[in-house]
């Protein structure tokens, strides 16, 4: 293999028996469906994505860890406010608010951990008020109050309470160590980019479990995925990795949904998933860029330009033609939608030499010349903008003009195909590397026109 920039290494998972490749300029990938070319995408993405945004992924765990702490500290708020509006009439209690507890998105670490101390002193200080209060009265439902908000922390599977303890200031202190110590051990792993982060992700996606020998992802001959060190390196060849699989994400995240999507990214999953990354990079510029209109997507192509409209009237994709008649994106063809996917991210700065771009079957629901067109532009986004390619296709087309625009281009150098060829007896499948030469796959594809002899008019 000539580029050795990025190297891929997947060994027998799922239906993919061996698959060795570089990934640096286009790569193309070819083989019948089930021989594992979605795998490859997913295994890819992932892992670029929590390489790039490994604090929001240890954030992201952590909050889910924090969790169990902010059900009990909850009821234990609204325990107080009982209290205090029975007893002092008080109304407002907490300064702080209990979202404090969990890491945000915009902040370190530490800074999480300082908000979340912040806001559970304050609990302790109210508590403490209450229990200076209860010596003073022997009213039973405060005692009682008092004594279902001990209950409830010791309710918590990991208290280190190990006994019934009727000190409530002291269980409320042990809880506030047990947070910190949660912190702390999360501000270890993003230190020491613990593999762990990176293994409950894939498991995610892949629920049977991603083994040392399963895969393994270099860059520049060294482990990016060190099973040994228990680290995951940071990649410095792709910072930014995109997925696109359909190009009905900008109908399913249109006009309806985009607030409640935003919102739910960041409340519930701050990383997101392809799509809801897809989503936030075609309707926010990338930090720190100036919105603009690249040629690369040609006016002869898409007559007119695609971007994401925030009136509150026209919320969600929309299309100005040439014209200046505007359509909504979800109600244009499909084709269209797929050239206009990549314009946005190009003119939204997505797209630059530390990006890492993958495509699956680009082709689907393009007529024959936009496929060609689509073909080109890819050529051309990786030889001017340097944007790395991942595509899997089963259309002759496609595979061909990318190998022939690529010559006329002078970038051969950067292109790469691969072919999926299955195992005898088995449904497990060996990518052989081709460099540039694609009979191959053309033999591959003929199979098709076997089959129409087989089951045509004359047989």
């Amino acid at each position: 293999m000539k580029n050795k920039q990025i190297e891929i290494k997947v060994r027998n998972f799922r239906a993919i028996k061996s698959a060795e490749m570089a990934i640096d300029g286009i790569t193309v990938v070819t083989g019948e469906n089930g021989s594992g070319k979605s795998t490859l995408s997913s295994l890819l993405y992932h892992t670029f994505r929590v390489s790039n945004d490994f604090e929001l992924f240890v954030k992201e765990r952590l909050a889910g860890t924090l969790y169990r702490y902010y059900r009990v500290l909850s009821e234990i708020t609204d325990e107080l406010q009982l209290i205090f509006k029975k007893f002092r009439k008080e109304k407002r209690l907490l300064e702080a608010d209990s979202r404090y507890l969990f890491p945000d998105e915009s902040h370190s670490l530490s800074e999480s951990l300082d908000n979340a101390m912040e806001y559970v002193d304050e609990v302790i200080h109210l508590t403490e008020n209450l229990l200076i209060d209860s010596q003073k009265t022997d009213d039973p439902l405060f005692h009682k109050r008092l004594n279902r908000m001990n209950s409830i922390i010791l309710s918590l599977n990991n208290s280190r309470s190990n006994t019934e303890n009727n000190d409530l200031a002291s269980n409320l202190v042990d809880l506030k160590n047990s947070i910190k110590e949660d912190y702390l051990a999360s501000i270890k792993e993003v230190e020491n980019r613990a593999l762990i982060i990176w293994i409950s992700e894939l498991n995610q996606v892949f629920p049977e479990g991603l083994g040392q020998k399963n895969f393994e992802i270099d860059e520049y001959g060294v482990v990016l995925n060190d099973f040994s060190s228990k680290r995951l390196l940071d990649a410095q060849s792709v910072q930014n990795v995109i997925y696109i699989d359909t190009p009905s994400v900008l109908d399913m995240y249109g006009l309806q949904r985009t607030n409640l999507l935003n919102q739910l990214v960041r409340r519930n999953r701050m990383s997101g998933t392809a799509w809801t990354d897809l989503f936030a990079k075609l309707t926010e510029p990338k930090d720190g860029y100036l919105m603009g209109e690249n040629s690369l997507i040609m006016e002869d192509i898409l007559q007119g330009k695609a971007y994401y409209s925030k009136e509150s009237l026209n919320r969600g994709f929309r299309f100005r033609r040439v014209d200046n008649k505007e359509f909504n994106l979800s109600e244009c063809a499909m084709g269209l939608k797929s050239f206009a996917t990549i314009q946005m991210l190009l003119n939204n700065g997505y797209l630059d030499k530390n990006t890492l771009l993958i495509i699956d079957e680009p082709e689907v629901h393009m007529h024959p010349q936009w496929i060609v067109e689509y073909a080109r532009m890819i050529v051309m986004i990786n030889k001017i903008v340097g944007v790395k390619f991942f595509v899997s296709s089963h259309n002759p087309d496609l595979v061909n003009a990318i190998r022939q625009i690529s010559e006329k281009e002078n970038t051969l150098d950067t292109l790469s195909f691969y072919l999926a060829e299955k195992q005898r007896d088995s449904f497990e499948y060996v990518y052989k590397y081709l460099g540039t030469e694609i009979n191959e796959i053309f033999k591959s594809f003929n199979i098709a026109l076997e089959r129409i002899e087989m089951y045509g008019a004359n047989n």
